[in-house]
């Protein structure tokens, strides 16, 4: 019903979803501020038309050599490819060996394999909340259940304290930057997760994307400042690193102690070669897509700080409401007085005003949430925004 960029929640509040799905259907001009797609964030660049035929032109000749070539099966990928995987982690000051990426048909079958790879049905596995509901779907259909590692937010967001288990999960997820928190895995949080589980695998799509702050280091540059880690697993791909959602194509980059590290290698190879399902056009034009990401990416991250302070300069100064720090990322949580369930306020922006928001529960965030697009184009937010909150406002006149 829902895109997975749009309500990831939806599956589990049927009822929320259909209902709201009509009143988007009905909209005649929606103004549509949730959307957090890759396909949004091209359009909130200036140049993506040039961007784009770089890109066409690349996919153009590595489909050609594709079909004159004809297919040979690499079960961990090609390996220009996995080499070129290889320097965008040399670019971010890590040094990864080639021979320690597994490349896969996207982030989403990343999850997956590592599921087949960790842990065996009726196994739990550890999910940062909140976070992208996503991963319960995922690993649901392995016959995985998730458990929350609860985030509390006290200027920064920090792990709650909360017990969050009665038995030692599979694994444990991390995404960095968090979404859509924004705030990023520093040594603390990574040390931890190491200290209490055997397997750590951390979701860095938006490394690329700092918002708040210059640069965000990838897990594989903290990792050096852990003690005793176990097995680490990095996952990202191109949907978000150069905007290419289509092109389906990701990868896990292995870390730790060499032994574990060359038996996950040998299973994955195993569960790579069974499915084959990095796509071979794909991969070949992985390294000049890596090698030309900077136009895209440099355009999306000033769009992404001009939205940011869009945000800040409406939501800040507006009684009782303010805007959580960013630290990357393609999400902004707006905070508002608990006095308006999220899910109504939500509504009614859509049915009067014609403004799409998420509200937080469907990122399980608490009550006196909603989440917006930092790849909704700037202008929509300098003028929608005042909207939300003199709707609220009329919401809550008695």
């Amino acid at each position: 019903m829902f895109a997975k960029n749009r309500f990831p929640r939806a599956l589990d509040d049927s009822d929320f979803a259909r209902s709201f799905a009509r009143l988007r259907e009905s909209a005649t001009d929606l103004i549509d501020l949730a959307d957090g797609s890759p396909n949004r964030a091209w359009s909130a660049i200036n140049d993506a038309q040039s961007i784009k035929e770089s890109y066409a032109e690349t996919i153009a000749k590595a489909s050609s050599a594709a079909v004159h070539d004809g297919y040979n099966p690499a079960p961990l990928g090609r390996l220009e490819a996995r080499d070129a995987v290889a320097t965008y982690y040399s670019e971010h000051g890590a040094d990864v060996d080639p021979s320690r990426i597994v490349l896969c048909a996207s982030t989403s079958e990343a999850y997956t394999w590592l599921a087949k790879l960790l842990a065996s049905a009726g196994d739990t596995v550890r999910i940062p909340k909140p976070s992208y509901p996503l991963f319960e779907h995922l690993l649901g259909l392995e016959g995985l259940t998730t458990i929350p590692d609860h985030l509390d937010f006290h200027g920064k967001w920090a792990r709650s304290g909360i017990p969050s288990q009665t038995n030692q999960p599979a694994f444990a997820v991390a995404v960095n930057p968090n979404n859509p928190t924004g705030h990023t895995t520093d040594a603390a949080l990574l040390q931890h997760l190491h200290d209490a589980y055997n397997a750590v695998a951390v979701d860095e799509v938006f490394l690329d994307y700092p918002v708040d702050t210059d640069a965000i280091p990838s897990s594989l540059i903290t990792l050096a400042e852990c003690d005793d880690p176990g097995l680490h697993f990095v996952i990202s791909g191109i949907s978000k690193i150069c905007g290419l959602p289509g092109l389906k194509l990701g990868w896990i980059v292995l870390d730790g102690p060499e032994e574990l590290v060359d038996a996950a290698m040998s299973r994955l190879s195993y569960i790579a070669d069974t499915f084959l399902s990095a796509n071979d056009v794909a991969q070949r034009a992985l390294p000049d897509l890596l090698k030309h990401r900077s136009a895209f990416q440099t355009a999306l991250r000033s769009q992404l700080r001009e939205a940011r302070r869009i945000v800040r300069s409406h939501i800040d100064d507006a009684r009782g409401w303010s805007s959580y720090p960013v630290e990357g990322g393609w999400y902004q949580i707006l905070r508002f007085p608990d006095v308006v369930e999220d899910k109504d306020l939500a509504t009614r922006l859509l049915a009067e005003d014609g403004i799409e928001v998420a509200p937080g529960f469907l990122f399980d965030l608490g009550p006196g949430h909603l989440v917006v697009s930092l790849v909704s184009p700037p202008a929509l937010l300098d003028e929608y925004l005042p909207r939300i909150i003199e709707r609220f406002r009329s919401f809550t006149e008695v």
